[in-house]
């Protein structure tokens, strides 16, 4: 009896699932194998395993293809402060705005959340929606312009390329060409090569701008 024991404990640290194979899996293109090690962590509470079951979900790796069930797994995820969840989320309310007025408030929430978790594309995204403004709140563009400056803070090309468009070619209270020039030069740095057309434009029509 003690060996049968020894033996059923030896084999249950042998054959135990975990995040890593799960993730071996996944990059070997086993989906399917590492979608069921996913979902049974998931449903055992791992915030991980939650995240990467909706992304496999959303995107129809080793399951059939379903937003839906995505999202109630982002949310379960996000519930534990997970911010890519969190901005995953707040993404596809996002995409529901048009025609659901409820999504945009929560998208704008989930956004808040996740930025506060240091993600800075919903730090960006947030800061578009105050911008632009929507069906439930209106345009706030001092708010707008602080959670680009966040986007920017935490690295977002994005964040840099619409900082440097609004001082550029924003009104009078707000234009400032240095500034302008200091984020569309960030943003190429960061990856934004729209910047460049942004800066040539602002090198044409302020000159001293751009003199080093």
């Amino acid at each position: 009896m003690r060996v049968l024991i020894f033996l059923l404990i030896a084999s249950g640290y042998l054959f135990a699932e975990t995040l890593a194979e799960a993730k071996e899996l996944y990059d070997q293109k086993e989906y399917t194998q590492a979608y069921e090690i996913y979902s049974k962590l998931a449903s055992e509470g791992d915030t991980l395993a939650q995240f990467n079951v909706a992304l496999m979900l959303d995107f129809g790796f080793g399951v059939k293809k379903d937003a839906k069930e995505a999202m109630k797994w982002y949310y379960k995820a996000a519930n534990s402060h997970h911010g890519p969840s969190q901005y995953n989320l707040a993404k596809h309310y996002d995409m529901d705005a048009a025609t659901d007025a409820s999504a945009e408030t929560k998208a704008k929430i989930w956004y808040e959340k996740a930025c506060e978790n240091e993600v800075a594309k919903a730090c960006t995204n947030l800061a578009l929606l105050y911008y632009n403004g929507g069906k439930t709140f209106k345009k706030n563009t001092p708010k707008a312009l602080e959670f680009f400056v966040k986007g920017s803070e935490f690295g977002d090309s994005k964040a840099n390329l619409n900082l440097g468009i609004i001082y550029g070619w924003g009104d009078g209270s707000i234009q400032d060409r240095l500034k302008a020039y200091s984020y569309l030069k960030e943003a190429l740095k960061t990856g934004e090569p729209k910047a460049n057309e942004y800066l040539e434009t602002l090198c044409k029509e302020t000159k001293w701008v751009c003199e080093e």
